[in-house]
């Protein structure tokens, strides 16, 4: 029954993502486990919006309530990030520090159209290294406080390892996370951010703007990203195929050359592999030639498969490991990955980080 519950969610995105109407739901044996795993996949309110096309008499009571219950909830959660986004912009543009906005309800507005529709936890900031402190400055003068309470040299071990910070408003509702760089040491090379703000392109927030990544960055970075998380969630690979369908006419030559400079060239066919034939967003010929045949990303993405619903797939340490491992196409990348990866796990219960 599970593995229909499955094939259910995957056939409505699939047909969301390419126009289609949705597939008949009332002959669904468990209709209230089809809308409570769209919910714990982050595809909830995305589910939700479709079936609004839909004929009420032609969807199940139980999924609409459901799921009315997440949209709702989407909806609160957005609207209490975007003003937090507006009030964020605002302080880091007094005090002179520039900051690129990126995932999270900003992702949501510039390639859902709707912040509702990208459920996030957290607001991501880059900011630039020599900028950190400043950034920091702003964020402690707002009434947040530092999320992991290290000082001193281990604190620089922190940032030197994960290249970010994580902040929270004492009433815990709002979580901010300061990135230093795209993604954490042993995942990707450090990269001279000042490229990224040249790139950087506005997205308006409620009654303002604010700067985000150009999507020719933003699309390798979310494979990255969802990458190092193993692609747990059909959420990662809806925001592949929101932001192909918002932006069709990429520049894949500058797209791959980010890709290069990450060392992630590998997680890009995969993302795009993903999006492609799980929710069969449509790609161009000459993408389709660019990705090429790798039977590596054959191979990790039937792994993403096999553990999308089961999570207890990637709870032993190997798993990751060796996904991650093989998620790089170069043994110098592999190499590296290794090296860090042996340091961080070292250093790992000193600096107090979970994941």
């Amino acid at each position: 029954m599970l593995r229909d519950t499955q094939a259910y969610l995957q056939a409505c995105l699939r047909a969301y993502w390419q126009g289609d109407s949705l597939p008949d739901l009332t002959d669904l044996d468990d209709p209230v486990g089809l809308a409570r795993l769209a919910v714990e996949q982050g595809v909830g309110a995305l589910l939700y919006r479709a079936l609004k096309a839909v004929p009420p008499s032609e969807v199940p009571n139980q999924i609409r309530s459901v799921l009315r219950s997440c949209y709702l909830a989407a909806i609160a959660r957005a609207a209490l990030q975007v003003r937090e986004v507006q009030r964020l912009q605002q302080a880091f543009a007094m005090a002179g520090v520039p900051v690129l906005f990126y995932k999270g309800v900003v992702l949501g507005q510039l390639a859902y159209g709707d912040p509702a529709l990208r459920p996030a936890t957290d607001i991501d900031i880059l900011v630039m290294p020599e900028a950190f402190k400043s950034a920091e400055s702003v964020l402690l003068a707002l009434g947040y406080r530092r999320d992991v309470p290290h000082q001193g040299l281990v604190r620089r071990v922190y940032l030197c390892f994960q290249r970010e910070h994580p902040y929270r408003t004492p009433d815990q509702m709002l979580m901010v996370d300061l990135h230093l760089s795209v993604a954490p040491w042993r995942f990707a090379p450090v990269q001279p951010m000042s490229s990224l703000w040249t790139d950087a392109m506005p997205v308006p927030m409620g009654s303002q703007r604010v700067w985000t990544l150009a999507p020719e960055v933003l699309l390798p970075l979310l494979c990255l990203h969802s990458a190092k998380h193993q692609w747990r969630s059909l959420k990662w690979m809806n925001d592949i195929a929101a932001l192909l369908r918002a932006f069709p006419e990429l520049d894949w030559e500058r797209l791959w050359s980010w890709a290069r400079q990450w060392q992630s060239v590998r997680m890009l066919r995969l993302g795009l592999k993903l999006a492609h034939e799980g929710l069969g967003v449509p790609l161009a010929p000459s993408v389709l030639r660019s990705m090429g045949y790798d039977q590596k990303v054959e191979r990790l993405a039937r792994r993403v498969w096999e553990g999308l619903y089961r999570p207890a797939v990637w709870q032993p340490f190997w798993q990751r490991f060796i996904f991650h491992l093989q998620s790089r196409e170069h043994l110098t990348a592999r190499w590296r990955y290794v090296l860090l990866s042996s340091l961080f796990y070292a250093v790992r219960p000193i600096l107090g980080i979970r994941h």
